[in-house]
Order: structure tokens, then C-alpha cells, then sequence
């Protein structure tokens, strides 16, 4: 599923084919070099993952097509740290896409500021309504290191193989071959033999001749990192600009956070009918979607995984089928699809303006709209996750103090990723 971690690097290298030519330098020991090696790693590393609530680390992103480098060359600086309770990570990275521009963007999770030190300005806005910023800084950030369920979609792949060892940057890896379950997509991991933890990952296509590489020096896990690394603090001298968002990625229409969701009634598969009003007290996740959207196709199973996570909880995850030519009921069953399904929903997309899919709605337990958003990209089932939580009524323990919540126990976008 590792399109629902698919790194966050689906806004920027979305046109990009990924795939790869294989390196025949990597070492294999044949004494372990098993399937059953590759799902062993990948426990491990999974588990080692999520105990991680922080990183500093040297990185840099490539794009490789035929075994050579191409024009794309992001490098840079990036310290990260887990933001419980918020939507955005804390963030600082600082690089250049290489022959072009330098940046440096510094996050708490709610506001944010861009530098631009040769100009001498400072754009500052809100961490969820200047995701534009974030487009080259997220392509170093290995999103692996502080996901609910870093590797889940590598341990539910259709395929695992472990490929034998390489040196990577000074770092002894294991390397194992992935192929996911449910999208067109394949990755080769490499993950330190003593740390457990991913020091580079080749996202691979289906073309045989592209790559797209993410490749980490230096990691320190959880270093010391003060609250001022995170401040989005404008420097003396610099001169503060608001930030716009242009308008031709504003996606107007939808409605409001705060609003009343509209009431409907559908049917599911089996000719039960659902009503909104009869789920009333629970958090609600709608996935507006149709078996012909590749995008849609593409979120599902980070869906799944959310609907398996909030198993037993007041959470109700719904794929409201809507502009449909096939068989919705049947493209679930073959894919395995557990969660909610109604069918003949677009006079329902309607009433929630919704002009694109996928199309995915929160509804809090008091039935207003808590948030709203077209599109699929890398970390959907992560920002879904966190908004969901936020969401939740609070048990009166939570409400006695400030207490740390505990990572959420699934992932990934898009994993992450893919």
C-alpha cells in the first residue's frame, strides 16, 4: 500500500515514472538471503521505526533513468520531530535543489517560515495552509522515521525479497526488494544492519529504466533538538511577507469546516440503508470514489489500514461510490477491502460539492464538517489518522492533563508512501 505513505513527494514528482535498473554490486549472503529474512528485517525495522520520535540526518534525492543521474539533485540539512496532537511534524531542513535554489524552512506544526537568505525575506503562514513550501524540503524527508505505521505496507506487500548487503554512506544495510500489495508499485530498502532503521530507499516503476532515490547520511536518532530549532522565527534583518497561496491551487467549493454535514441515506452492497443521522456520535471518514479513478484506486488501501486501526473504536470509514461505470461491490471483494461501502452516491458528491476524486470529508461526532480535501497524496492516511484522533471524544482521563499520546499503532503514505 505504500502509496498511502507514497512519501511526500507526490505533489512535486507526480509526472515522474519510478523504476529501476538492478545494482549487481550488492553483496549476498547466502546463509540468510530468504523471504522469510526479508519479513524478519522488516519487523524489526518496523519496531525500531516507531520508537523514534526524532531525527537529524544528511540527505539527498535523485532521479535516475538508465543507471544515470538526471537533472533532478535535491540536497540539504534535515532535523524532524514528532508533533503529537498535530496534523504537521516539526520540521526544520535547510538545502538547495542543486544548480537552482537554496531554501530553508523551519516548522512547529502551526506556523511556518521560509527564508530566503539571499534576498533577505522571511514568509511566514500556517503550517496547513503553506504546504507549497514543503514540496522540496519533503522530498529529504524520509517519512519512515516518524510514521504512526512506518512500515506496514512493506510488511503487507505482495512480495519480499532480501537481496544481500550493501555499504550505503559508511553503513553496513541489508536490502530488501519490495513489491505492494493493491498500486503499481515497487521500492528496494536499504536498512542498517546494527540500527534497523532505512538509511536509503530506490522507488522503483514499472519502465525498467527509472529510479527515484532518497539516500540519508549521518543519521542521529533522536538527538538532543531544543524547542528553538523548530521556532519559525524571522531573523533580524530579514523582512517578513505573508504567504499567499496562488490561486489556481486553491480548490474552492467544498464546503465548510464547522458547517453541518448534510444528512443523506444510501444502500450498501447487501441493500442495508445508512443514514448519516444514524451514525451520529461517531467520527465519520468519507471517501468519496469510482473503480475508473487511478487516484482513487490509489488511497484505498491507507483507507483499509485506517478502518483496520479504528477497529472497535467510534470511527466509521465509508467509500461513498459515486459517477461509477463499474462494479463497485466486486472491485472491493477482489482487492480485499474491508471497510464501509454505499453505492449510487452522487447526488451525495452533489450536495457535498464535490467536483474531483477522490474527495475525502471528516465528520466529527457532533455531525460538523472537521475537515475537507481533494485529491490523493503521499501522506493522506497519516493526515487522516491525526485528524480522526483529534477528532475522538476525549475519555475523562485525557481531559485530567497534557498526556503524550502514544503513536497511532497504523500507518503509513504514499508510506508513506510508495
Amino acid at each position: 500500500m505504500k502509496s498511502a505513505r507514497a512519501i511526500l513527494l507526490a505533489a512535486l514528482l507526480a509526472p515522474a515514472t519510478v523504476s529501476f535498473s538492478r545494482d549487481d554490486s550488492i553483496a549476498t549472503d547466502d546463509s540468510i538471503a530468504t523471504d522469510d529474512d526479508a519479513l524478519t528485517i522488516l519487523r524489526r525495522v518496523d519496531t525500531a521505526s516507531k520508537a523514534v520520535k526524532g531525527v537529524e540526518y544528511e540527505a539527498e534525492f535523485w532521479i535516475e533513468a538508465n543507471g544515470e543521474r538526471q537533472s533532478l539533485n535535491v540536497k540539504g540539512h534535515v532535523r524532524a520531530q514528532d508533533n503529537p496532537g498535530k496534523e504537521q511534524l516539526k520540521l526544520h531542513v535547510k538545502g538547495e535543489f542543486v544548480g537552482r535554489t537554496p531554501f530553508h524552512v523551519i516548522t512547529d506544526g502551526d506556523d511556518l517560515v521560509s527564508l530566503s537568505e539571499s534576498a533577505k525575506v522571511a514568509i511566514r503562514g500556517k503550517a496547513s495552509d503553506a504546504r507549497q513550501l514543503l514540496q522540496l524540503p519533503m522530498t529529504l524527508f524520509m517519512q519512515e522515521f516518524l510514521h504512526p505505521t512506518p512500515f506496514s505496507d512493506e510488511l503487507d506487500a505482495d512480495k519480499r525479497t532480501y537481496e544481500g548487503r550493501k555499504t550505503i554512506a559508511g553503513v553496513e544495510c541489508h536490502v530488501v526488494y519490495v513489491e505492494y500489495a493493491g498500486v503499481d508499485a515497487r521500492a528496494r530498502w536499504y536498512f542498517g544492519c546494527e540500527d534497523n532503521l532505512p538509511h536509503r530507499v530506490d522507488r522503483l516503476g514499472s519502465d525498467g529504466d527509472t529510479a527515484r532515490i532518497l539516500l540519508v547520511k549521518n543519521l542521529r536518532a533522536d538527538p538532543e533538538l531544543g524547542e528553538d530549532v523548530f521556532e519559525p522565527r524571522v531573523p533580524d534583518g530579514y523582512r517578513e511577507q505573508a504567504y499567499k497561496a496562488p490561486k489556481p491551487r486553491q480548490r474552492p467549493g467544498l464546503l465548510a469546516v464547522g458547517s453541518e454535514a448534510p444528512d443523506w441515506t444510501l444502500s450498501a452492497p447487501d441493500g442495508e440503508k445508512v443514514s448519516l443521522k444514524s451514525l451520529r456520535g461517531k467520527v465519520v471518514v468519507l471517501d468519496f470514489w469510482a473503480t475508473w479513478c487511478g487516484p482513487c484506486k490509489r488511497a484505498m488501501p491507507g483507507i483499509q489500514k485506517l478502518h483496520r486501526h479504528y477497529k472497535g473504536k467510534p470511527v466509521e470509514i465509508i467509500g461513498v461510490n459515486c459517477w461509477e461505470r463499474g462494479d463497485a461491490a466486486a472491485y472491493m471483494k477482489q482487492k480485499k477491502f474491508t471497510y464501509g461501502l454505499l453505492l449510487k452516491g452522487d447526488d451525495v458528491a452533489e450536495a457535498y460539492k464535490v467536483s474531483g476524486i477522490p474527495t475525502f470529508y471528516v465528520i466529527g461526532p457532533d455531525g460538523k464538517i472537521v475537515h475537507r480535501a481533494s485529491g490523493f497524496n503521499a501522506d493522506l492516511e497519516a493526515r487522516l489518522a491525526r485528524i480522526v484522533d483529534g477528532a475522538l471524544p476525549k475519555s475523562p482521563e485525557a481531559k485530567k492533563g497534557p498526556e503524550t499520546p502514544p503513536k497511532q499503532a497504523t500507518k503509513k503514505t504514499t508510506r508513506r508512501r510508495v
